[in-house]
């Protein structure tokens, strides 16, 4: 179901492409989305008690 609310929320994310997209929540693709790539890397350095993952 598809509200008010969801046209006015942009969702950015890059595809497998690598190409970044920003679209509406509502016409945004979950499969695409899903599969895309990381937008960020995750920092880590010797000694670090917790290593965040992807």
């Amino acid at each position: 179901m598809v509200t008010a609310r969801d046209v006015d929320v942009i969702v950015e994310f890059a595809p497998a492409d690598g190409a970044p997209i920003g679209t509406a929540l509502a016409d945004a693709s979950a499969t695409a989305i899903v599969q895309g790539m990381p937008v960020r890397r995750f920092g880590s350095y010797a000694g670090m008690r917790h290593y965040p993952g992807w």
